[in-house]
């Protein structure tokens, strides 16, 4: 009798421990899903940006009060808008990296990788690390753009190099 009660026992442990990684799988899964929405997102924003649309370096003002409505040629709306008008200014053609770091886990957890991932094999322990390392390779990318590229063959904002890594080249060089 007491075996019977022990291997109840333990199969019960198991069935909680086997609900309790499904239930994380689950939840990793839907937080791919949601940062794979945001990629798209950014991705669609970033496509379909058009510099007469409102957004942090545009004069065009949207004043719904007064009845002064601009066209929004951005595929997101206002939000794609002021998005897509963010990146740029602050990071120039490099904008474009942003998708591709959010969507990447997602299309290698789901199409690579058929078996279950565990989120530290995508998210490891040193995530600060991966985050300054992409940071420096975001700041020096954005930097040489500038140099390599003339001024004036960009219809980005603040030029190929955004506002904050275009200055540096002129600090750099002589």
């Amino acid at each position: 009798m007491a075996k019977k009660a022990q291997a109840t026992k333990k199969s019960a442990e198991q069935a909680v421990s086997i609900s309790r990684l499904k239930l994380n799988q689950l939840f990793f899964e839907s937080l791919l899903i949601v940062q794979g929405f945001l990629g798209l997102f950014v991705l669609i924003s970033l496509i379909t940006f058009s510099p007469q649309d409102p957004g942090w370096n545009s004069q065009t003002f949207s004043n719904s009060l007064v009845g002064e409505e601009f066209g929004i040629s951005n595929a997101v709306g206002s939000w794609g808008a002021y998005l897509s008008d963010f990146l740029f200014s602050i990071v120039g053609y490099m904008a474009y990296l942003l998708p591709y770091w959010l969507l990447w886990p997602l299309v290698r957890h789901f199409i690579f990788f058929r078996r279950p991932i565990q989120f530290s094999q995508i998210y490891s322990g040193l995530i600060g690390v991966r985050i300054l390392g992409w940071s420096l390779f975001l700041i020096s990318s954005s930097t040489l753009l500038s140099i390599f590229i003339e001024p004036g063959y960009s219809f980005l904002p603040e030029d190929t190099g955004g506002f904050k890594f275009g200055v540096l080249p002129y600090l750099l060089t002589p």
